[in-house]
């Protein structure tokens, strides 16, 4: 089991990439956070994304952060992430960027509450971790 402390690098698009992960990680950060992946690209395993989410022993407990708007797609997504083992699985819920947001994901996912509760029961339900 883990043990963590206050300090934790949160997921952030264009930073938290395994170099910068690896860093904060001998800096005293206690769990980190992949940049969000869409997981559209997810399912089609994409390349470019599989290498966003590169993480080395070290940096452990790592969390892997997905965005969407499809419960369906995102349990998938999810389900492959899983056989990478990350210790957890984050579903991005406070993106308000136009690009991801307009496309009903991120924060706008927060408009519908009864769609989030069947996203999160199905993982529940289907990932191990």
């Amino acid at each position: 089991m883990y043990q963590y402390s206050g300090v934790s690098l949160s997921p952030m698009a264009g930073y938290s990439d395994w170099p910068f992960r690896s860093i904060c990680s001998e800096m005293g950060s206690t769990i980190s956070y992949s940049e969000f992946v869409n997981a559209n690209l997810v399912v089609q395993r994409n390349e470019r994304t599989f290498q966003m989410l590169r993480f080395s022993e070290f940096e452990r407990p790592v969390i892997f952060q997905l965005f969407g708007n499809d419960q369906h797609t995102l349990v998938e997504a999810a389900l492959i992430l899983e056989e990478l083992g990350p210790n957890g699985i984050d579903i991005n819920l406070g993106c308000s960027v136009p690009k991801i947001a307009d496309r009903g994901s991120g924060a706008a996912l927060l408009t519908d509450t009864v769609k989030i509760g069947r996203i999160i029961n199905s993982l529940v339900r289907r990932i191990r971790i």
